[in-house]
């Protein structure tokens, strides 16, 4: 079976360089260790730079894209193309629930990195079929310099009050680096 990572991440670069570098090294990274990667099949932002690391890593990136989807106003008013050419393999679907079940079917682990609403749906999305049995797959996020750390903190206050069952946080895997990532899917896939 072949192994597939599908990454969640930001449309948008961040006000960091580091947002679109780690990107860019976990694109590497993970062609160098043989996993396929699904994503959304943009061409901007931190999506973007996965996957040219991807292709630099000279892996298979596969994109999946809403037909017709052209992104946020201002990209269209300033005529950028938000869907990513140059790709192993586009798979357009009619709309973004279908984006996220098919990318979801196809991977087999998450990987979360900064974002913003979008990239929270998916990953909650993701997250509960996990916690109701749909899937079984690891889910592991880039706390890149404590970027979700508020997150950490509103699934302990779930559990502390009676949300969430306090086995249901480890559903979802915390790693600081792209490196400490790479080694904990060893463990899990």
């Amino acid at each position: 079976m072949e192994r597939t990572a599908l990454v969640y991440l930001g449309s948008s670069s961040g006000n960091k360089p580091i947002f679109v570098e780690a990107a860019k090294k976990l694109g590497r990274a993970l062609a160098q260790k043989g996993f396929r990667t699904v994503y959304g099949g943009a061409n901007v932002g931190t999506m973007k730079a996965l996957a040219d690391g991807v292709s630099e890593g000279k892996g298979e990136i596969i994109g999946v894209f809403p037909t017709g989807f052209k992104g946020k106003k201002e990209n269209s008013s300033r005529g950028i193309e938000v869907m990513h050419h140059n790709l192993s393999r586009m798979i357009e679907v009619a709309d973004m629930a279908e984006r996220k079940k098919k990318m979801e079917e196809m991977s087999s682990f998450c990987i979360v990195l900064p974002g913003s609403f979008g990239t929270l749906d998916e990953l909650f999305t993701f997250a509960i079929n996990k916690q109701l049995g749909y899937n079984s797959k690891p889910i592991f996020i880039l706390n890149l310099e404590g970027y979700y750390d508020p997150l950490i903190q509103m699934m302990h206050n779930m559990a502390i009050n009676g949300f969430i069952r306090s086995e249901e946080l480890d559903l979802i895997t915390f790693c600081n680096s792209i490196d400490d990532i790479l080694e904990k899917i060893n463990t899990f896939v």
